[in-house]
């Protein structure tokens, strides 16, 4: 089991799930850290609501142990207290937190206030300016260590990392957060960071925990983008059923397995285990399998192969105005 998750979730609205119309259910998804070194795994849960409940159930009850980068919402702060040990010490799960959610929030206040009515001089001022321009800055310095191994990793992020961190949070101490001055945004700002400055820094201290939560981020994104098409889901088997499909295509994409080739190989493969008591055939079924490797090597060959036998497709050329006349004739 990976100690490292990520988790995220967005909306997703259900026609008849039993519940008064408007009603939105949440589509969940849970990753294996984006640095961490085996298999990624990207999994879509379907529930009702955005309570923690869900989280207790997949995370607590499961019996695991790890961190859970995300995003501020309550729950998982709940969570983490929740999964606090009899022997009182400490939680078993540890929340960390996102960087890419600070830096949001002072991209809105910039957006809120109209740089086009500044001059570049003014604007470096800004402290809406200057907090992002000092997440960029640590982005900078750890964008290029995710390449690295765990060990290099922490080295480089204590000399380099480390120390853009320390200066962002010196400068947000110098802010006070309720200046009646500040917009609300910028303010919200400034009080998402301090609130949760434990939470950003841990990735400091272990080379495993991602800076940000941008792998789920990006793993529920086409889910978003098919939902702008279909808009909903009709029944909650159906959700359900659209969690499980995204389960498989996008654990195939962070593999690099082709989705429709990982498909078309469950397809194939699975119908002659469907009576076997035990699950040993299990990790032949995985995209990064040397079975399906070897599965998906064989069916390109097949599709080039077949392309290259074919006569090619010749395009309709488009009636010259006196050929048109003439047919009309």
């Amino acid at each position: 089991m990976c100690r490292y998750n990520q988790c995220d979730e967005t909306v997703l609205q259900v026609v008849c799930d039993g519940r008064k119309a408007g009603s939105l259910g949440y589509m969940w998804v849970h990753t294996s850290s984006e640095l961490f070194s085996g298999h990624p795994i990207v999994l879509f849960r379907f529930e009702l609501t955005r309570g923690t409940e869900h989280l207790r159930e997949f995370y607590l009850r499961s019996g695991y142990k790890g961190f859970l980068t995300s995003d501020a919402y309550v729950s998982y702060e709940v969570l983490e207290r929740e999964s606090q040990e009899t022997e009182n010490s400490g939680p078993i799960i540890r929340g960390t937190g996102c960087l890419m959610h600070a830096r949001r929030r002072f991209t809105y206040a910039m957006r809120a206030l109209g740089v086009k009515n500044y001059t570049p001089d003014e604007l470096v001022e800004l402290p809406e300016y200057k907090g992002q321009a000092l997440i960029d800055e640590i982005y900078q310095a750890e964008t290029p260590l995710k390449q690295l191994s765990a060990e290099e990793r922490h080295k480089g992020r204590q000399e380099k990392v480390r120390p853009k961190v320390d200066a962002y949070f010196e400068y947000l101490k110098t802010l006070n957060p309720d200046d009646p001055s500040y917009s609300a945004r910028l303010r919200d700002a400034i009080k998402y960071s301090l609130n949760q400055e434990d939470r950003l820094r841990m990735f400091l201290d272990d080379p495993n925990i991602p800076c940000d939560n941008g792998f789920a981020e990006r793993s529920i994104k086409p889910f978003a983008i098919l939902r702008k098409n279909c808009l909903f889901s009709f029944s909650v088997d159906g959700a359900l059923s659209m969690a499980i499909i995204f389960s498989l295509v996008e654990t195939a994409r962070a593999n690099k397995a082709h989705p429709y080739y990982y498909l078309m190989y469950l397809l194939e493969k699975m119908p002659a285990h469907m009576d076997d008591t035990d699950h040993d055939f299990l990790p032949s079924m995985m995209p990064w399998s040397e079975e399906y490797k070897k599965y998906e090597f064989m069916k390109k060959q097949e599709f080039i192969r077949g392309s290259s036998e074919q006569e090619p497709v010749q395009a309709p050329k488009t009636p010259r105005k006196k050929d048109r006349k003439n047919q009309a004739a």
